[in-house]
């Protein structure tokens, strides 16, 4: 729960943050929601990672976190193609960035509630660990 929740609830936090951000008046409460809409969600980051070591049998570990860091980094590659579309779109540049803001900060909402529905490494952990061999090196060998 603690991993699950706590990591579930920072990133619908930020993302409340974020989508709320465009329709709140003045440039300071607009400084801040940005600030915590951007940076507690990265809590997420470290979380996941301890996450899938709980989870992921020693064999498989490895390999589970590296495509964890490829599908989240993989925003990188994606966030400015879609915010410069939208901003494109959009009849002002400043319209576009507020709904390029809001859409990012409702997915982030969505899924930081996911989250918290469903991570639960402990559940996981038992359910996979009787399925998956502890090593890849196989009995006998070494």
């Amino acid at each position: 729960m603690a991993r699950g929740v706590l990591g579930g609830a920072c990133v619908a936090l930020g993302g409340a943050a974020m989508a709320i951000m465009p329709e709140v008046a003045g440039i300071p409460a607009k400084i801040a929601l940005t600030t915590i809409g951007v940076a507690l969600p990265s809590v997420i980051y470290v979380i996941g990672s301890a996450v899938v070591s709980e989870i992921a049998p020693v064999a498989q570990r490895g390999a589970m976190l590296a495509i964890g860091t490829a599908v989240s980094t993989s925003a990188g590659l994606l966030a400015p193609y879609v915010m410069g579309s939208v901003v494109e779109t959009a009849a002002t540049p400043l319209a576009g960035f507020n709904t390029g803001f809001m859409i990012c900060g409702v997915i982030m909402l969505v899924g930081g509630l996911i989250g918290m529905a469903l991570m639960r490494p402990e559940r996981e952990a038992g359910r996979w660990g009787s399925k998956m061999p502890e090593t890849a090196v196989p009995e006998g060998a070494g």
